[in-house]
């Protein structure tokens, strides 16, 4: 699924088009989501390495229309 990033977050333009990231994460989204009380997802801009943590409300799912 793509998202549009709303604010701008650890290299992450805000209105950047990025997508979820299946790969290997090596916890990372948990240990985020244990220090900040929010939930988290790993985003790259094309679902391969590398990828950037984000908390989930900085980013908004996108419609093919708003691409």
């Amino acid at each position: 699924m793509k998202y549009r990033v709303l604010k701008d977050h650890l290299g992450l333009k805000e209105g950047q088009i990025v997508v979820e990231f299946h790969g290997y994460t090596y916890g990372l989204e948990r240990d985020d989501e244990r220090a900040t009380g929010l939930p988290q997802m790993a985003v790259s801009s094309d679902g391969d390495n590398p990828f950037t943590i984000v908390p989930v409300h900085l980013l908004e799912p996108t419609t093919p229309a708003s691409e």
